[in-house]
């Protein structure tokens, strides 16, 4: 509570009780004359306009009085649930044979859902606008991840498959107030009236006004109430038709502080294998960018040219540890992928939400008839809702006139979106070595696509500009302006090398991207690489996945995937916190380049699907989101 707001409650109380609301929607005023109430002290020249007009129109102002504050603050106070809480619009109905639960709503505020096996917790983030499906999705992703429970998920309800008890639980966000301090203030309300009759009225309507406010104070918070302590005659004006008068009233005031917070709904401790609370039994949900990654259309289609020359350099059994999770091993040691079904890109989705993924970025460098087979897979998924969508479209397939068929799309529910609604739209650029009249011609198409949508009352697309890893950086904010994209990507780079060097100097490097291009004033969007080998390609060349100029099998950089989860981390942090990022997202390069030894997708494994990277990563979010509630309490 401020004393602009407390000025603000007089004045509307004031206001009501000389202008009380009626049936038929006319304010009239009570007292037989129309009054101004106001903060501040009136014009004169208005006010005597006012008072000398055929019509006469009174004066009330509000102000606090100067030099008349006493602080009375005692002590501090703890933490209180505010009496006004947000409508959740989620809940959870559990089944009378305690095997199940339904969620059933949409998400009108943030908040947490989860729900309880054997004793064991599992509490996810629900953002504003999910519904019960989603919700439940994502539960049942959280338990598949630990493992230490099972439990199937039928549209949004969950159900236990050992004959264990299972509740369900969900809430929103609560506000908590606590008062940091408090002071007995005076104010001063002042009258100017055209006569003494009008005075007396108006006195009578803010005596009876403020005595009978009951509702100033905040919920659960001692807030005293006002207390008259004198009349005073105010004869100043020269103006012999005004008859002023000044009532001075006193109030303890509580000031306070404010938290949003989710409640405490689950076990202290350790709640599960990925989630730890703080001891004193608070879970912060903090509000993280959005995070996104680039994915490729290699892994679908064993007739393209892409597949099969991703296959044959990855053939070699030194690199199984990258393969693609439906790959095909041959007696004589090849490999191969079959068409991939939809239960290939179901399970891809499920792992993208586990770790924290918002979105993909479809790169639709290869694909054919205007629609790639990942994509297609993505659009049948029953899954597609818990994971938003963009696109990547290059310089060279603008120039060549061969665009995909995206901009359909860009209307989709499932189209990820920044905060203004604007859809995102990725230009990528793999050379700075591009003529006059290719940079116009991606000009020319970027500022049709923003026309058509315009005169369509569509959103303006948020373009990001992408230069390959392998390009060279010094010129892409030129570039930028050039073609007019929104932003750049930055820390989407891979220096050359020309030795084994440890993945720390590649996140190095990817870090000092993002502060070079942040203090140089670009706009841009954190990037951050998953690793850096392209080994596989300088041992078995291929004509789709040229190598730099005196790249060799020892221009790569050291697997680690702990570092690789660190810098998603620094990423988020990054993102949330740098005044540069105006999109606030986080990109990660990629989410299945393992031709090129950048990804964090599951992989084949030896016995079983590998997601070592999916649940590393996972971890270090979220140990950003867990986090001790109750400061100094």
């Amino acid at each position: 509570m401020t004393i602009a707001q407390v000025e603000q409650h007089l004045a509307q109380v004031i206001a009501e009780r000389i202008y009380p609301q009626t049936d038929i929607g006319c304010m009239r005023s009570s007292i037989g004359l129309d009054v101004k109430v106001a903060r501040g002290e009136p014009q004169q020249t208005e006010l005597q306009k006012d008072l000398m007009s055929l019509t006469p129109v009174g004066w009330i102002v509000v102000n606090q009085a100067e030099g008349q504050v006493t602080d009375k603050t005692r002590y501090r106070r703890d933490w209180r649930k505010a009496k006004k809480q947000f409508c959740f619009g989620l809940e959870a109905v559990n089944a009378r044979d305690g095997f199940s639960t339904t969620f059933v709503g949409t998400a009108q505020t943030d908040g947490v859902a989860g729900i309880e096996i054997e004793g064991i917790s599992y509490p996810i983030e629900v953002k504003k606008g999910q519904g019960a499906t989603l919700v439940a999705q994502k539960i049942s992703a959280l338990v598949a991840s630990i493992g230490r429970s099972t439990c199937t998920c039928i549209e949004s309800t969950l159900t236990s498959t050992t004959g264990t008890v299972l509740i369900g639980k969900a809430s929103g966000r609560l506000l908590l107030q606590r008062e940091t301090g408090r002071s007995d203030v005076s104010f001063i309300i002042s009258l100017y009236a055209p006569s003494i009759f009008h005075r007396d009225s108006m006195e009578k309507a803010v005596m009876d006004a403020v005595l009978e406010c009951n509702d100033f104070s905040l919920a659960q918070v001692d807030t005293g109430n006002f207390r008259f302590c004198g009349r005073k005659l105010n004869n100043a004006n020269l103006n012999a038709n005004v008859y002023g008068l000044e009532l001075e009233w006193r109030a303890e005031i509580a000031f306070s502080e404010a938290l949003l917070t989710v409640p405490v709904m689950w076990t202290t401790g350790v709640v599960n294998d990925v989630l730890t609370l703080g001891t004193k039994e608070g879970l912060n949900i903090s509000d993280l960018p959005p995070m996104g990654a680039f994915r490729q259309d290699f892994w679908y289609n064993m007739t393209r040219s892409v597949d099969q020359q991703c296959a044959t350099a990855l053939s070699d059994a030194q690199w199984s540890d990258r393969l693609p999770v439906n790959t095909l091993t041959s007696p004589s040691g090849s490999v191969s992928w079959p068409v991939a079904d939809q239960a290939v890109m179901d399970v891809e989705i499920t792992s993208a939400v586990q770790c924290g993924l918002s979105f993909w970025i479809f790169d639709t460098k290869f694909w054919l008839d205007g629609k790639g087979d990942d994509f297609s897979l993505y659009l049948s998924s029953a899954q597609k809702n818990a994971l938003k969508f963009g696109f990547l479209v290059h310089f060279e397939q603008i120039v060549a006139g061969h665009q995909p068929e995206y901009e359909i799309y860009l209307n989709d529910p499932s189209h990820f979106l920044f905060g203004d609604d604007r859809p995102l739209l990725c230009l990528g650029m793999e050379s700075m070595d591009i003529s006059l009249s290719e940079v116009n011609i991606v000009a020319d198409y970027i500022r049709k696509i923003r026309k058509e949508r315009l005169s369509e009352n569509l959103s303006n697309p948020y373009v990001l500009l992408v230069p390959s890893p392998v390009s060279v950086q010094s010129e892409v904010e030129r570039m930028r302006k050039k073609v007019g994209a929104d932003a750049i990507a930055a820390g989407n780079i891979a220096q050359p090398i020309i030795e084994p060097t440890p993945y720390s100097e590649l996140a190095i490097s990817v870090k000092n991207d993002w502060q070079d291009k942040e203090k140089s004033g670009s706009p841009i969007i954190p990037v951050a690489m998953m690793g850096w080998d392209r080994r596989p390609l300088a041992d078995v060349p291929q004509a789709l996945f040229p190598l730099r100029e005196n790249e060799n099998r020892d221009s790569f950089y050291e697997e680690n995937i702990e570092a690789c989860a660190e810098l998603v981390q620094d990423l988020l942090n990054f993102s949330r916190n740098s005044g540069s990022v105006s999109a606030k997202v986080g990109l990660i390069n990629a989410w299945n380049d393992f031709i090129e030894g950048t990804w964090l997708a599951p992989t084949r494994g030896d016995t079983d699907m590998d997601e070592t990277r999916v649940m590393c990563v996972a971890h270090k979010i979220e140990e950003i989101k867990a986090a001790d509630i109750f400061p100094d309490v």
